[in-house]
């Protein structure tokens, strides 16, 4: 009876040894197939990264056309508001003085009496 427990004892350790054996390489197994997934998508990212990289290339000709032409766009509106700043603050100066000789003309060429 002794000897048939401790056999069953025996093999109840090596079944158990066994399935701690077989959980660790369940676990190793889960970390490669994780590894390797995360190696395909770092690839793939890299992939995707290098394809953007070359359209941006391909592209980069037209994009620097169209940033100067709306670089010149911007600076031509520009020069056209200074201008019109300009036009504007010249003939309030050329009203500002005309109103000014009027004033002056229109008060020399009252008749009567002057206070001082």
């Amino acid at each position: 009876m002794k000897l048939a427990l401790a056999a069953l004892l025996m093999t109840g350790a090596a079944f158990a040894d066994q399935s701690s054996w077989d959980r660790a390489e369940q676990r190793r197994e889960r970390h490669e197939a994780m590894r390797d997934a995360r190696q395909a998508r770092a690839e793939a990212m890299r992939d995707r990264a290098e394809a953007r990289r070359e359209t941006r290339r391909a592209a980069a000709p037209e994009r620097q056309r169209i940033a100067q032409e709306a670089r010149e766009a911007r600076a031509e509106a520009v020069r056209a508001r200074m201008e019109t700043r300009r036009e504007t603050a010249r003939e309030a100066r050329i009203a500002r003085a005309e109103a000014m000789r009027e004033a002056r003309a229109a008060r020399f060429a009252r008749k009567g009496v002057r206070y001082f």
